[in-house]
């Protein structure tokens, strides 16, 4: 009786979590950004195009990169 009691919350946890990080996930998956689940109602969300770069510090102090796959300097956004 209690394993379909515990079932039924695990079911409910879920599909809460679910609900509450759907807009995110979605603008997340439409980017190709990896997600992470790291409890409830929580993400970690990462571009894996940051893989391709190689960062380094510009003489004038910007942070820029090399893109991996064409050899090209790229400028780093750093949120600005």
């Amino acid at each position: 009786m209690f394993d379909g009691i515990k079932r039924f919350i695990a079911r409910l946890v879920t599909s809460a979590d679910l609900v509450l990080c759907a807009e995110e996930d979605a603008f997340a998956r439409a980017r190709g950004w990896q997600i992470t689940k790291t409890g409830f109602g929580s993400r970690s969300y990462r571009d894996p195009r940051f893989d391709l770069l190689k960062v380094a510090a510009a003489p004038d102090g910007r942070s820029i990169g090399v893109d991996l796959t064409t050899g090209k300097l790229v400028e780093i956004c750093e949120g600005r």
